[in-house]
């Protein structure tokens, strides 16, 4: 479902900066895990981005994995459907190398070795692993609590 016709409200974009091919899973509230992308398919910079998906249910988490050749890209979450933007950045919580929170993903089949790549700003999801990404906190606001009057004092006597 392209982004810019969905009137659903939890987006998820994966857009290509260096291609590859990645095997991208979603799960969305109450469904079954969802495969969304062909493991099979070489996704190339500028073509058709490996994800560009609403849903009308939040979305849970991400599972990725590589398969045949390296992809990088950016991976990116919004709430807001069409009318707000997809730019809240994804989290790892399972199996990554790297950074934690998600600007440019490299999902490769190889093994990457600390001692040897540059992992500076990446987060890395190799090997045969199954890694998990999860969107962030929607930031929900709460009223302020309620404050007591003070106390009154009374006049002191006069003498």
């Amino acid at each position: 479902m392209d982004i810019t016709a969905a009137a659903e409200n939890y987006c998820l974009k994966f857009k290509t900066v260096s291609g590859g091919n990645v095997l991208v899973e979603v799960k969305v509230e109450g469904e079954a895990l969802e495969t969304v992308t062909n493991p099979a398919t070489y996704y190339n910079v500028g073509e058709t981005d490996p994800v560009n998906k609403c849903w009308t249910k939040k979305v849970e988490y991400v599972m990725v994995n590589g398969f045949g050749n390296e992809w990088n890209g950016e991976v990116n979450y919004g709430w807001n459907g069409v009318n707000g933007a997809i730019d809240k950045k994804m989290k790892c919580v399972e199996k990554c190398k790297g950074k934690e929170i998600v600007d440019l993903l490299i999902v490769d089949f190889n093994t990457w070795d600390e001692n040897h790549d540059d992992f500076t700003g990446k987060t890395i999801c190799d090997g045969d692993n199954s890694c998990k990404l999860i969107p962030p906190i929607a930031i929900a606001t709460t009223a302020a609590p309620t404050t007591t009057a003070a106390p009154t004092t009374t006049a002191a006597p006069t003498t």
